[in-house]
């Protein structure tokens, strides 16, 4: 058995890319096969790489994905401010006539007596309306201003419920600026029904 020596060791690199190129038609560079026969001197001529093919790859653009950002503060906008003042200063003269009632000396239940009430604000409403709404102007403003504001940016602040608390502790402080005594009760439920109503008149609309 003959022992192949180091220069046939060398030579089958030359020898595998001639059949290889024999057989399957391929066609080598001869800067391939410098770089195959001494890879090295590339390293030590660096300005050499300029030879070798360029690699035949693309890189395709990154998108950068925007981060999401933080909802602003005002997360809603509210319309019908200027009606709900308007319907709350119209129903305060009628609801004051309507449970003023609770608080006289009359005859029957105390339905009855709410029952009769709301008869006598109905039939004296074109008087009830306007002279209701002339003490109930500034209150409501205020009520129904700062609960809008609120409201845009706090959702707790558009519910019914905080509206008629809110509507029954201006009542309460009204009544004890004025000492009102027995009077505290319909100017209480007037105050709660004034809230009710200017709250349905708003419309909160998500941004």
């Amino acid at each position: 058995m003959i022992r192949p020596t180091a220069a046939d060791v060398a030579a089958m690199p030359q020898i595998a890319d001639a059949t290889l190129a024999r057989t399957f038609h391929w066609s080598l560079p001869p800067e391939e096969g410098l770089y195959r026969d001494c890879p090295t001197a590339f390293w030590l001529a660096p300005e050499a790489d300029s030879l070798l093919p360029a690699p035949n790859f693309t890189l395709e653009p990154q998108v950068a994905q925007a981060e999401p950002t933080a909802p602003d503060a005002a997360t809603a906008t509210a319309t019908g401010f200027l009606a709900a003042i308007g319907f709350a200063m119209m129903v305060a003269g009628p609801s004051f006539l309507s449970t003023l009632s609770l608080t006289t000396d009359g005859v029957g239940t105390p339905l009855a007596r709410i029952a009769s009430g709301v008869g006598l604000a109905l039939v004296s409403a074109p008087l009830s309306i306007p002279f209701g709404a002339i003490p109930a102007a500034a209150p409501v403003i205020i009520g129904v201003g700062l609960l809008t504001w609120l409201g845009m940016s706090r959702p707790i602040a558009r519910l019914r419920r905080l509206w008629a608390a809110t509507g029954a502790g201006m009542g309460l402080m009204i009544a004890a600026a004025f000492d009102a005594g027995m009077t505290t009760v319909p100017i209480v439920l007037t105050s709660i029904a004034c809230a009710c109503v200017a709250h349905r008149a708003i419309d909160w609309t998500e941004a």
